[in-house]
């Protein structure tokens, strides 16, 4: 199963994790919350988009480099559930916003555009992130924690893992082209016991120099003999406005696209 999990902020015990994403097949967790966290420490320790802007005079509480607490409009935008497929896009732009309250604090996202497509019967999962910076010296950063980091191997593109007797796959269909990527083991405190611990593989690619980029990542959890991912082609308009794949589903060619320019707006911006 997929989780996606995006809503306005309402106090109590909520975490800053708009837009975090979750995949399990069976037992088996295989992209996860990557364990002890605050309130503020959110990332990288959840599957969440994040912006650096690496302001010097930034005051606390900044984003470390994660979200901030004020938005009231993310939601789950467009969401559409069918026999094939489970569609659901998240406006998470507003996560980002900081109101104007003389500190001089800005807002580092003009725009955060989640869609996914769940095929749950091939353990498909395509994820498109549309976004853009204030800035274009603001680091980007495509922010994901994967289970058991002993079993994580990249090979170019694609990464794999084995998690029980599950499999994923990991590709990275479209990455903006100067971006870096890398593969870390994640750690963590445990206060409770006073030790580290390393509970996932963190996996981030960064980008900047340009205020707009897209990131286009495919997912696909299998038994764990499987031995390749459902081969799939990309796809991009001639004009460049949408981008895709295209993959062979038994009889039928399935083809899903996503915009790259329909940049929503957020107060003040």
């Amino acid at each position: 199963w997929f989780s996606l999990t995006a809503s306005a902020y309402i106090g109590d015990h909520e975490h800053k994790d708009q837009g975090h994403l979750t995949l399990q097949r069976g037992a088996d967790y295989l992209v996860q919350d990557g364990g002890g966290y605050g309130l503020d420490w959110t990332f990288p320790l959840h599957n969440t988009f994040a912006f650096d802007d690496q302001d010097p005079g930034a005051v606390v509480p900044k984003y470390f480099p994660g979200q901030g607490y004020w938005g009231n409009q993310t939601a789950i935008s467009k969401y559409e559930a069918t026999p094939a497929y489970v569609y659901a896009q998240a406006n998470l732009t507003d996560s980002y916003y900081i109101p104007s309250d003389g500190f001089g604090w800005h807002n580092p996202a003009t725009a955060v555009v989640r869609s996914t497509v769940f095929i749950g019967r091939l353990g498909l999962l395509i994820v498109h992130d549309q976004v853009a910076a204030a800035k274009a010296t603001t680091t980007k950063i495509f922010n994901l924690n994967l289970a058991n980091p002993a079993g994580v191997v990249r090979n170019g593109a694609m990464i794999t893992g084995k998690v029980g007797s599950s499999k994923l796959f990991l590709s990275q269909a479209i990455v903006p082209v100067n971006s870096t990527t890398t593969l870390v083991p994640q750690t963590f405190e445990d206060e409770a016991n006073n030790t580290n611990v390393t509970k996932s593989m963190n996996y981030q690619v960064r980008s900047s120099g340009q205020k707009a980029d897209t990131f286009l990542h495919i997912f696909q959890a299998t038994d764990l003999g499987t031995t390749s991912m459902l081969p799939f082609s990309t796809l991009t308009t001639p004009d460049g406005a949408a981008q895709g794949i295209e993959f062979d589903d038994g009889g039928t060619r399935r083809v899903f696209l996503f915009a790259t320019r329909d940049t929503p707006s957020i107060p003040g911006v």
